[in-house]
């Protein structure tokens, strides 16, 4: 190892030579640095070159180099957004409406064979029914559908209601 031409240097000989002027109070703060700095851009080859091999991102290896500026592009462009609650109503097939204290939430399930058919349920197998007005037992068979279309809403017109009915502990069964 020449210590004049530090260009031939490996990292641990450079590493070495940053130690030695550390013990003999030299600048050794720069020294380290370069000597850091080459090593990160060995690593960076090493990365560029196994990752163009294999098909993988490089994106590592500009991010350590310390030649290149790193540009964070965020999350990759090829992910699908996620739907809107809006996309996602007519998928849906129940909601819970919370309760407060310690009750269990009602829920506001779609009916059987209708698109914007939906009944309050209690979790004791009630539903409420607008011909009462109270809470009937329920079924939820397809009969009891047909029976009791005065126990199906829409959802403008149960959501409002279920809410209402979740905050009220009045109207609750037993």
């Amino acid at each position: 190892m020449t210590a004049w031409n530090a260009e031939d240097w490996t990292p641990a000989q450079r590493v070495m030579t940053i130690l030695a002027y550390e013990i003999n109070d030299g600048p050794a703060s720069e020294l380290f640095g370069e000597a850091a700095d080459d090593v990160r851009r060995e690593w960076a080859a090493n990365i560029r070159a196994l990752g163009t091999a294999r098909g993988w991102s490089t994106w590592a290896a500009d991010y350590m180099h310390p030649d290149v500026a790193f540009v964070d592009t965020g999350n990759p462009t090829s992910r699908v957004p996620a739907p809107s609650a809006v996309e996602l109503l007519p998928h849906a097939s129940m909601f819970e409406i919370p309760r407060s204290g310690d009750r269990l939430a009602l829920l506001l399930k779609r009916s059987y064979g209708h698109s914007d058919r939906w009944a309050i349920l209690d979790r004791r197998g009630n539903c409420w029914d607008r011909a009462v007005p109270g809470w009937t037992p329920c079924t939820g068979t397809l009969e009891e559908d047909k029976r009791s279309d005065s126990a199906r809403f829409t959802l403008a017109e149960a959501w409002p209601l279920a809410v209402t009915l979740a905050a009220d502990s009045g109207g609750e069964q037993p």
